[in-house]
């Protein structure tokens, strides 16, 4: 089973560990930028994060060797983006695996260098540069039926999350920093339970991207006896050039589709 394990510090930060992989100086950031909070409350297991236009609660547990971070928001509109893990920083990871998503690139392994490591729905960190048989981390969020979950890798960012200074990019662990969070798209008001964002460790990269996708499917109730439906969009074809007389002409060919049988 995973080693995992995670500490609340009296300023609000969070820091964890699964599998000798660590991500530390954990803190809640709105349209990437660090939540401006005017208080700052620290349970055993949870904190909340006060602010002028509302409130940002992070919850943490253990279940199993996997670390669940739960997120709440009370109070907030008209927010595009929040990020329950902001620019945290990222120990001693070499490789990385993104799943692309429309034109975000394929999915696939690569070696942590320079530049953003952008994912979707999941990510996952090796150990050593490849994606084999090697201690690995896996982050994913446990619903997607109403929120696209997006995932940064930042080598060596300029901007430094809370909780660590410049000094600390210079160690050999430290290869940059992570983003977890949602994009919103200014649909919530009030108060709102986000999906958890699950990281589950692991010896083999692999494995711990299949048991993540069951426990999406579980939780999510997928039929996954079924056969896919065929999927089409015009984006991918037409982009902005998409027009009525396409669409006149598309809908056109499935009525004579559909008369013919």
């Amino acid at each position: 089973m995973p080693v995992s394990r995670f500490t609340i510090r009296s300023n609000g930060i969070i820091d964890l560990s699964i599998d000798g992989i660590t991500i530390t100086g954990i803190f809640p950031y709105i349209d990437e930028f660090p939540a401006s909070t005017v208080s700052i409350t620290c349970g055993p297991d949870s904190v909340r994060y006060e602010t002028e236009q509302g409130s940002i609660i992070l919850s943490v547990r253990e279940n199993d060797g996997t670390i669940v971070l739960s997120t709440v928001l009370e109070g907030f509109d008209c927010i595009h983006d929040v990020e329950p893990i902001g620019f945290a920083r990222l120990e001693h990871a070499g490789g990385v695996y993104i799943q692309g998503y429309g034109m975000g690139g394929p999915s696939g392994c690569h070696r942590l260098g320079s530049g953003r490591y952008t994912s979707h729905g999941i990510i996952g960190m090796t150990g050593r540069d490849s994606c084999g048989d090697d201690p690995a981390v896996v982050l994913y969020a446990s619903d997607h039926s109403r929120f696209n979950a997006f995932f940064h890798v930042d080598e060596h960012q300029t901007v430094f999350s809370r909780g660590w200074s410049p000094e600390d990019s210079k160690t050999d662990a430290a290869v940059g920093t992570l983003t977890a969070g949602f994009a919103l798209e200014n649909t919530v008001s009030g108060s709102c339970e986000l999906p958890d964002i699950c990281i589950r460790g692991g010896s083999d990269i692999n494995r711990c991207m299949l048991e993540a996708a069951v426990d999406i499917a579980a939780r999510m109730d997928a039929r996954t006896p079924e056969h896919p439906a065929y999927h089409w969009c015009s984006w991918y074809y037409y982009y902005e050039n998409f027009n009525q007389e396409l669409l006149d002409g598309y809908l056109e060919g499935l009525r004579i589709q559909a008369g013919d049988g």
